[in-house]
């Protein structure tokens, strides 16, 4: 028995850090909600962040968590939104809450996860744009074209 396993025997909600799960290289046909499982136990996790602002994403969010565990969503889409069935929803007495802004512990904590390299975001940066170039960037990405996922401005 893993000690995952072991210890989720004494306690099933017990939380896991993230890096005790091996977060490979996603790739358009990977299943997300599926390598979190497996690297839960499948179980889930307690609360799944959806910063991208992508109904997909937040679908992926919603499928990767435990029972009675949280959705927050931080990113903002045009989008519908429809994170699972209802039935999954109550039944798995799931909470969903919406979040507008970080704590200053939070942003440090991820800005050291990037500094010592076990969180590298370059992936997800689709297109960097000036200043003065900001509104054409933010209509791009309104409008999806090219598939953006986020820009960054890098002139200020």
């Amino acid at each position: 028995m893993s000690e995952m396993k072991a210890a989720r025997f004494y306690d099933p909600y017990m939380p896991i850090k993230m890096e005790q799960i091996p977060v490979p290289e996603i790739g358009p046909k990977e299943d997300p909600p599926s390598i979190i499982r497996d690297g839960t136990d499948r179980m889930g996790v307690d609360v799944a962040l959806e910063c991208i602002g992508r109904s997909q994403t937040a679908f992926w969010a919603a499928e990767s968590i435990r029972p009675a565990g949280r959705v927050v969503g931080v990113g903002i889409t045009p989008e519908p939104l429809q994170l699972m069935d209802i039935t999954e929803f109550v039944g798995g007495e799931i909470s969903v809450m919406g979040s507008s802004a970080f704590e200053i512990k939070e942003i440090k904590e991820i800005l050291s996860l990037m500094s010592s390299g076990r969180l590298d975001l370059r992936s997800s940066v689709t297109k960097t744009t000036s200043l003065d170039q900001i509104n054409e960037g933010m209509a791009e990405l309104s409008e999806n074209s090219g598939n953006l996922i986020r820009i960054v401005v890098n002139q200020f």
